[in-house]
């Protein structure tokens, strides 16, 4: 609430610059933009079957246009802040986010107004819950702007510490390996990802506008970007294929062009709501290991769900049989969550592909247990073993992460449920 408040109190005041001959001057971004307000909510809510405040007007839409463009005097200028149609003091993070990004959309902002300012000032009043505005995308060569949870990993194919070694293998001073020119930069990187970096980042030197595009990029560009990159060290004079920084950067690129995006970020999602260390570091080596090793990752994938089940039914003080195996352990929790067939009313609709639905999540453990029996990490193999190929292990991590998804989400319903009962 702390900082909704100054965040919009910065909106509304703007900033004070000190002129020297006429003294203070005040600046301020007008949220709308290049629109009125009508036109600016419309894009975030369904005025017409809001309710309206002043009884002459049928609706949101009617009202806000009398009192903001017939008569824009009406109103203070903190009005939406204060408006409970909106929430935006007092709905959920979420709500207020949206807002504020909308301010910042290439259809609305002014570029000829101070956003950037406006922007940067607000990144820093949500820093401290952990909040930041990024850059998501272009739109007719124009940023785009998303919120992200800054406690989240930023990305979910290339971490923190990837683009790190990046920035270590690439970053040299003012340059970036043989580009001698802004020029030639400015086209190898339009080439790669349709962005002039020097052009962007005018002030800037090559390794420098490099360096702030890693903090701007989206995921997609940079592993455009990389990938541009060490192909072009490759064809250069200068290659060691033995470096241990290229090697690192192109096992990177490796996973990452590989990986499957939603697959990664569920895995990511179970990461931050697992409390067990063991149960993360068994997901991190799990996808990591899917294309270095696909018997073990297959292995895990079984392991996964195991742990997963078996943490759901200590947190219910339900009792697990030393000799129980997959399919009952996998039965017992889907029991306990009441996630069952039998748990399907009759009467709902589609009630018989929900239950054939729960039905199957037996059947995917089940059949992970024969698979990592017969291909996966765990028994003795003889020599005429070969394993299976990365898109196995794919699928078997896939359906791993899935099933684990939803256990677990469910676990957090029922756990919310309880909450609330008592």
């Amino acid at each position: 609430m702390v900082t909704r408040r100054d965040i919009r109190d910065l909106i509304i005041s703007g900033r004070e610059e000190e002129q020297f001959f006429s003294g203070p001057v005040q600046h301020r971004y007008l949220l709308w933009g290049r629109l009125n307000p009508v036109e600016f909510l419309k894009r975030l809510y369904p005025l017409r079957e809001m309710p309206a405040v002043d009884s002459r007007c049928k609706n949101a839409e009617e009202d806000i246009h009398l009192h903001t463009i017939v008569n824009p005097d009406d109103y203070a200028d903190d009005w939406i802040f204060g408006d409970e149609r909106f929430q935006l003091m007092s709905g959920h993070d979420a709500n207020f986010l949206d807002f504020l990004c909308a301010i910042f959309h290439p259809e609305v902002r002014d570029e000829s107004g101070e956003w950037k300012w406006l922007l940067n000032e607000i990144n820093i009043l949500l820093r401290v819950d952990a909040y930041a505005l990024r850059r998501i995308g272009m739109v007719s060569g124009r940023d785009v702007y998303g919120w992200q949870d800054t406690k989240l990993p930023r990305f979910k194919r290339l971490l923190d510490e990837a683009i790190a070694v990046f920035d270590e293998m690439f970053y040299s001073g003012g340059y970036v390996l043989g580009f001698d020119r802004r020029s030639d930069f400015d086209a190898f990187t339009r080439s790669a990802i349709g962005i002039e970096l020097c052009e962007r980042y005018q002030r800037l030197s090559m390794g420098k506008s490099l360096r702030a595009f890693l903090e701007e990029g989206t995921e997609d560009e940079l592993i455009k970007l990389f990938d541009a990159l060490l192909c072009t060290y490759e064809k250069s004079s200068s290659f060691d294929s033995t470096d241990e920084l290229y090697v690192k950067c192109r096992q990177t690129m490796k996973q990452a062009q590989g990986a499957n995006p939603v697959v990664i970020g569920q895995a990511h999602e179970l990461k931050s709501k697992f409390t067990s260390e063991y149960l993360q570091s068994e997901i991190e080596a799990m996808i990591c290991l899917q294309k270095e090793n696909p018997t073990d990752a297959i292995g895990k994938a079984k392991e996964l769900i195991e742990s997963c089940c078996k943490t759901i039914l200590e947190e219910c003080d339900v009792a697990i049989e030393s000799t129980a195996d997959m399919g009952k352990v996998v039965s017992q929790t889907t029991k306990i969550l009441k996630i069952t067939p039998e748990d399907v009313p009759e009467y709902l609709p589609a009630a018989k592909t929900m239950k054939a639905l729960l039905g199957n999540l037996r059947g995917i453990a089940g059949a992970l247990v024969e698979l990592r029996n017969s291909y996966g990490s765990g028994h003795g193999k003889s020599v005429s073993f070969r394993g299976l190929k990365e898109r196995h292990a794919k699928l078997a991590v896939g359906s791993s992460v899935t099933l684990v998804q939803f256990l677990w989400d469910s676990f957090e319903r029922m756990q919310e449920k309880k909450q609330k009962e008592n």
